[in-house]
């Protein structure tokens, strides 16, 4: 604390560190695109989609997450392809409940993909048990929890638009 020639307090001006990027995913790959950007104010992530292609990109995709995904503030997701939003499921499940930003049109398709990709794990096994080029017999795919439309543990999107400060 500081004295004004008046005899009043003041504190010195905080200094605010510029916001980080991190690239998470989506480098090196055209699968897996993941960002994070985070201030003072907030962590945010654009995109949450899985690696795909060869065992060792797959593998990527049970990293630990790179932070609590309890102190996500919220998800941009930037269009409705797996890729993007693919991963939405896992984060929910380690705990996010923060925002899902997208526009209208991207929210109803990501539903779509979304239970949509959830059969392609038990198709891989099926196939690798009939191909013989899995280690396990028969290839066991992970479990999967869809109900209805909608994949129950990726929240519900609440549309964004423009600055809008829903």
């Amino acid at each position: 604390m500081t004295t004004t020639p008046g005899g009043l307090a003041t504190r010195p001006p905080v200094r605010h560190r510029p916001a980080l990027l991190t690239f998470l995913g989506g480098v090196g790959t055209v699968s897996g695109s993941k960002f994070l950007v985070e201030s003072d104010h907030a962590r945010v992530l654009v995109d949450w989609g899985p690696f795909q292609g060869l065992a060792d990109l797959r593998r990527r995709n049970w990293r630990p997450l790179p932070c609590d995904a309890g102190d996500i503030k919220a998800v941009a997701i930037i269009h409705a392809q797996l890729d993007h939003c693919g991963y939405l499921p896992r984060l929910v499940r380690h705990g996010f409940r923060g925002r899902l930003v997208t526009t209208e049109f991207t929210a109803r398709l990501r539903e779509i993909v979304l239970c949509e990709s959830a059969k392609l794990p038990l198709e891989a096994a099926l196939h690798a048990s009939d191909h013989g080029w899995s280690k396990h017999r028969p290839a066991q795919p992970p479990v999967l929890r869809v109900r209805r439309r909608s994949h129950p543990q990726t929240p519900r999107p609440r549309p964004d638009w423009h600055g809008d400060p829903r």
